[in-house]
């Protein structure tokens, strides 16, 4: 069933072959509507476990979704691709089938279905929704447009003796900055492709008008919201559209998610919560747990695993607010995490400023020369379109070229794009396993007198994380405890012990003390493990049955030995 990664799938393609993987995997992949958009398109939501070994929601969860930006359309196919490795695995690959027998994964491969169906048609290049952002008052001015119809916005180049901007010596394709101290040479002004609107404005007096459809879903979550955010891109409130209301009643919907995977492009690097205040506020442990997800998934990506307001900040611009990572990790006590995919500038071989990964930065003539040669050698010049002359109707003689941006820079090739999903494919099935797991490690039925009998069982967390998955949980009390739920297929009478009983949290495998050999082997040693009991009273022969259950380390029952046997 796998799809073929040679292209980026529209709305349609994308749910006939959603479809076609809940007819051809029955007992493995279930499909449903989160909800709906703006403009009434599915936002679908994938599930897949081996329900043969037990329900969806009794099972800790991963849960990945993408394309909430309309133009990041690379993260639907990561997410295809994902799905695609489980299903096809199943059955065939011992690791896959661990994985399906003990997880559960909940993927939304399209989350802005009305915006990616926008960008992938037409020349579209925002990454909101079809909303208009209210709040934006200016219209008068250049507005983008494809105006050769080639269905790409590109750039135009208008001579200009007070222009910014002139023709490298090296390339002819490169535009580079005026020096300051330059006068009397050919000189451009450089604008987006597009056309003036309003009465007032003329081809002498006029300015470039932001991008239509700005309206930013990423900063539309309830976490550190605040008017700033609204007014800058956010929305008029916290989950105001539905989209990125379907998204958040779809993970409270689904609690025993542990983990939150949010695909995006084009830095070529994991982003970790916060985004709006600084590491000081991140529990230890949670650094701890971050770092060494960050060294799994450098080796199998090559992305470093950097904190948004710590490496990721935009120049000049407030802190991000409204997040969705942010919202899943401090409201709802999830690890959650922001991949994004692709990175032209790092792919050619050009690194990033120290302590900035933003993707959007400058970058000297030879870098710009050294993009070029790559898309030459590697793309057969496609990509970027030469310099045309165009006779604008309001401007005169411009020209018209510039990158390929969409399918350049914002995306990869496609070319390159089943390497993308690789190995983030391969990232996604070793991050699944740091999950909690439960396990019944022992479990006895001793006969104190006639009638009289002692139950006990231990419950080890087999798992990496902790059962209440990250200490802020804690720290916010938004985590449940495990408990221990006492039936019997007859009559008894508890003596000692409630029917239901907390366990605490278990501590899973993760170490704080990465040095154990080295220092005070009882330093740090986590409490993996706890046990229960109950003395009851019952008739002989009367099965006990306990039910183990964690919001997200996963719910099992165990039957304990008969009285009988005891």
């Amino acid at each position: 069933m796998a799809i073929s990664q040679d292209k980026y799938v529209d709305h349609g393609e994308l749910t006939d072959y959603l479809q076609s993987l809940q007819k051809a995997f029955p007992g493995y992949a279930s499909l449903e509507e989160a909800g709906r958009s703006l403009e009434n398109r599915e936002i679908w939501a994938v599930t897949i476990t081996d329900r043969s070994s037990g329900r969806p929601e009794n099972k800790p969860a991963l849960y990945l979704d993408a394309c909430i930006h309309a133009g990041e359309i690379t993260g639907t196919q990561v997410c295809l691709a994902f799905m695609d490795a489980l299903l096809d695995g199943a059955g065939k690959d011992p690791v896959i089938d661990r994985l399906l027998a003990t997880r559960t994964f909940y993927v939304l491969p399209r989350t802005n279905p009305d915006g990616a169906e926008r960008f992938i048609h037409t020349e579209f290049e925002s990454w909101g929704n079809l909303r208009p952002f209210l709040l934006d008052p200016e219209t008068d001015g250049l507005e983008r447009c494809d105006i050769d119809g080639n269905k790409l916005l590109l750039l135009m180049r208008k001579k200009d003796p007070n222009g910014e901007w002139k023709i490298s010596e090296k390339d002819g394709r490169l535009m580079i900055p005026r020096e300051p101290y330059e006068y009397d040479g050919a000189y451009y002004s450089i604008y987006p492709e597009g056309l003036l609107k309003g009465e007032e404005v003329t081809a002498d007096d006029f300015k470039v008008l932001p991008r239509k459809y700005q309206l930013n879903m990423n900063r539309n979550y309830p976490d550190g919201w605040n008017i700033q955010t609204a007014i800058s891109e956010g929305g008029e409130y916290p989950l105001s559209e539905p989209e990125t209301r379907a998204v958040a009643l779809f993970i409270m919907a689904h609690r025993n998610i542990g983990m939150i995977q949010d695909l995006h492009t084009n830095a070529g690097v994991i982003l970790r919560p916060y985004s709006y205040q600084d590491d000081s506020h991140i529990p230890a442990l949670d650094m701890e747990i971050m770092r060494q997800f960050g060294e799994m998934a450098k080796k199998e990506t090559g992305y470093d695993t950097v904190g948004v307001f710590e490496a990721f900040a935009t120049p000049n611009e407030p802190p991000r607010r409204g997040c969705l990572d942010d919202w899943t990790y401090d409201s709802l006590g999830m690890l959650s995490l922001c991949t994004e995919l692709w990175n032209l500038a790092e792919k050619v071989g050009i690194g990033h400023e120290e302590g900035n990964y933003y993707p959007d930065q400058l970058k000297t003539e030879e870098e710009e020369l050294m993009m070029l040669r790559w898309n030459d050698e590697q793309l057969g010049g496609k990509n970027f379109i030469n310099w045309t002359a165009f006779d604008h109707p309001q401007l005169g003689p411009v020209e018209l070229g510039g990158w390929n941006w969409k399918y350049t820079v914002k995306n990869p090739p496609v070319q390159y794009l089943a390497e993308e999903c690789r190995k983030v494919t391969a990232m996604l099935l070793k991050q699944a396993n740091f999950l909690p797991e439960l396990m019944v490690k022992s479990a006895k039925t001793e006969k104190l007198a006639e009638g009289l009998y002692k139950l006990s069982l231990t419950v080890e967390n087999a798992g990496f994380l902790p059962s209440f998955i990250v200490a802020k949980a804690l720290e916010n009390k938004v985590a449940p405890t495990v408990t221990a739920t006492l039936s019997a297929d007859g009559g008894f009478t508890p003596v000692k012990g409630k029917t239901v009983q907390s366990l605490g949290h278990l501590a899973g495998r993760i170490r704080m003390d990465r040095a154990f050999y080295f220092g005070d082997p009882t330093e740090g040693v986590p409490q993996k493990a706890a046990t229960v009991s109950w003395v009851v009273r019952a008739e002989e022969g009367t099965r006990f049955t306990v039910r183990i259950a964690s919001e997200k380390a996963g719910t099992l029952t165990y039957t304990l030995p008969s009285a009988k046997e005891a």
